[in-house]
Order: structure tokens, then sequence, then C-alpha cells
């Protein structure tokens, strides 16, 4: 688990000029199986630690901005690949996938 801040794009297009602050914890490859994750071992459960209600979807990129992708050295990034769930509006669960030397 770790606290960063991320971009969030949608078709390439910010959609939040400031960046959201979110938790990063992984999540169990089981889990992302069963949501349909694609690689579940690279799959993660993102949480916004502030901002409000966000309409974060499916398909949407969160770029992490503190976090470097060790194989391109560019800023590591997210796709969320099921169903955010947003709680009152104090945060939001994101599964998402880690996009690794893409």
């Amino acid at each position: 688990m770790r606290n960063t801040t991320v971009q969030w794009l949608r078709s390439g297009v910010v959609q939040r000029t400031a960046p959201l602050a979110v938790q990063i914890q992984n999540m169990a490859w089981k889990i992302a199986a069963d949501l349909g994750g694609q690689s579940p071992y690279d799959s993660f459960w993102i949480y916004t630690t502030g901002g409000g209600i966000i309409a974060i979807q499916r398909g949407d990129l969160l770029i992490d901005l503190q976090a470097i992708d060790p194989l391109t050295t560019w800023p590591a990034r997210y796709r969320v690949f099921g169903r955010p769930e947003q709680y009152f509006a104090t945060y939001m669960r994101i599964p998402c996938e880690e996009l690794i030397g893409n």
C-alpha cells in the first residue's frame, strides 16, 4: 500500500486539472481474474483519498505522478478495467491494471 497522486485521462484528454490523491493497494489475483482483468498479477485497487464524487469509468487511464515504470522510464500507468464504486462522497474504489512496458 502506498499513497501517491495521479492524473486522470479519458481518451487521451485530461479530465481534471488538479491531481487526485490516491492510495494504491495490491489486488488478489483471484479477484482480478473474477473481475475480468487481463493481467491478474498486475492488478491493483486504487482508492481516492479526497476530491469528492468523481466520474471515473472503465477504460480511463490513471498516471502515477510519483512512480516510474522501470521498463520505459515513463510514469507508471494504470488502466481501469472494472466498475469503480463510489462510497458516499468520501472515496472511490477503482480496479486497475498496471500497464507495464507499453
